[in-house]
């Protein structure tokens, strides 16, 4: 499904691209998040283990 913009109001209408690269970013930050946990964790258990 595609929204198309209102012709009198464009600035103020989200099309569907637009909520595609929203939903892109959240993915993308949340998968980062992670990385950034995961790489936090590593370096507790190697200063654990030294």
């Amino acid at each position: 499904m595609v929204f198309e913009p209102n012709r009198t109001d464009q600035n103020d209408t989200l099309i569907q691209k637009d909520l595609d690269n929203e939903r892109n970013d959240i993915e993308e930050e949340q998968e980062q998040t992670i990385e950034i946990e995961i790489q936090d964790i590593s370096n507790r258990l190697e200063i654990e283990f030294n």
